[in-house]
């Protein structure tokens, strides 16, 4: 893992509902946090509290973009008030499971008429 690990702050706390929408309860300084969740998190409100959802085409994002299962989880679960809910963490591993890469490689390809 990178050299990102999450510190968490008693005064950034987040809620993970189990229908993948995240809370974020700040009374100090969240930029650290709202920075990590905009990473594989969609942002749906920022009024009176920053709301996020987790959903397949966010977490693709984020593993396409570097990040690993495992930071998305240790980010939510350090800063979470509460365990984690288990269809989310299955879910987020899911979506990051499908996700594929393709290299693409110069080649060279000879044909002829003949086998010869």
């Amino acid at each position: 893992m990178q050299d990102l690990q999450c510190r968490p702050d008693k005064d950034t706390r987040i809620f993970v509902n189990p229908d993948f929408e995240i809370l974020l309860r700040a009374e100090g300084d969240a930029y650290e946090i709202i920075q990590r969740l905009d990473r594989f998190a969609e942002r749906v409100s920022q009024e009176h509290a920053h709301r996020f959802r987790i959903s397949r085409r966010s977490i693709e994002r984020a593993v396409a973009g570097g990040m690993e299962v495992a930071e998305i989880l240790e980010t939510l679960a350090a800063h979470s008030d509460t365990e984690l809910p288990q269809n989310v963490v299955y879910s987020i591993r899911d979506f990051a499971e499908k996700v594929h890469f393709l290299q693409v490689r110069p080649a060279l390809l000879v044909s002829a008429r003949h086998k010869e």
